[in-house]
């Protein structure tokens, strides 16, 4: 977990000579100061591009430049996160803001961007026409699903085998609510306040009744949490079976509730709250 960037295919300007394309800046290895990417000194705007291979918000991007005397060539650097590949992905948003590393052995940049593509670049017009870069990395700090085996409440449960606990098992068990018990709702205990920045729903069953939902997150349990601030609005679930929703801003809360503001059955195989940067709940060595 963590590190997107990890082996995920890239593209860069021409490289400056073997043993510095572009795949040597996502390989993971920050020891070898040999291996790096350098791109040719004739490409007046060089680049270099990540493909995630999948939608992520990214909220870290860190920069190792050379570690061979040669951190004078990165001058002023920008890093643009985004969807599109226009202008080969240097026209996506800004993830913070442009930094002068020509001094500096690392830089962290900071954002809340949603995107596939990932670029390194010079600002501007650059004084260096050479980027050079030892590795970089994306979200360094993994993602964990927080709700995992968590407390859970329910509204009601239309027998015990779909109680709300089935939807945080991870299994293909599935939460159900009972009819004629309006409201219909489920809410999770995390056990203390935490920043959730995804949610992510898995809904196979009557995903026809799911089209007006709301979802609340906050410190609240009174009247299961539906005085927490809402989530964006009111949401429809019976598209498809399975929802994300992203927070940004994130929302910080121990309670997390999901409610139908329809008189009908709720039914969730799996719920996934996730955080950044959480490594206390990972067994790391």
């Amino acid at each position: 977990m963590g590190n997107l960037a990890l082996h995920k295919p890239m593209k860069a300007s021409e490289f400056y000579r073997s043993g510095s394309q572009g795949t040597q800046a996502n390989n993971g290895d920050v020891a070898d100061p040999i291996g790096h990417y350098a791109s040719h000194s004739s490409v007046k705007d060089p680049f270099w591009r990540v493909d995630l291979l999948d939608f992520y918000l990214v909220t870290t991007v860190e920069i190792v430049t050379r570690l061979d005397g040669f951190s004078h060539e990165n001058d002023e650097m920008e890093v643009r996160v985004g969807n599109s590949l226009e202008n080969e992905g240097n026209s996506n948003p800004l993830c913070g803001e442009p930094k002068d590393l020509s001094n500096l052995p690392s830089h962290v940049y900071r954002c809340e961007l949603y995107g596939r593509y990932v670029n390194v670049k010079k600002s501007e017009i650059p004084t260096v026409y050479i980027l050079s870069l030892q590795e970089v990395f994306v979200n360094k700090e993994p993602t964990t699903n927080v709700a995992f085996g968590k407390t859970t409440f329910h509204s009601s449960m239309h027998q015990v085998a779909t109680g709300s606990d089935k939807a945080v098992d991870g299994t293909v068990m599935h939460f159900n609510s009972k009819s004629g018990y309006f409201p219909h709702w489920w809410m999770i205990d995390l056990g203390e306040t935490i920043a959730i920045v995804k949610i992510f729903l898995v809904h196979i069953h009557k995903i026809d009744r799911l089209t007006k939902m709301i979802v609340t997150i906050g410190d609240s349990s009174t009247d299961h949490g539906k005085d927490n601030p809402r989530m964006g609005g009111i949401h429809d679930f019976s598209k498809s079976q399975t929802t994300t929703l992203y927070n940004n801003p994130r929302m910080s809360g121990r309670y997390a509730t999901i409610e139908s503001l329809r008189d009908e059955q709720i039914a969730f195989m799996e719920i996934e709250l996730y955080s950044e940067s959480m490594r206390k709940y990972l067994k790391l060595g």
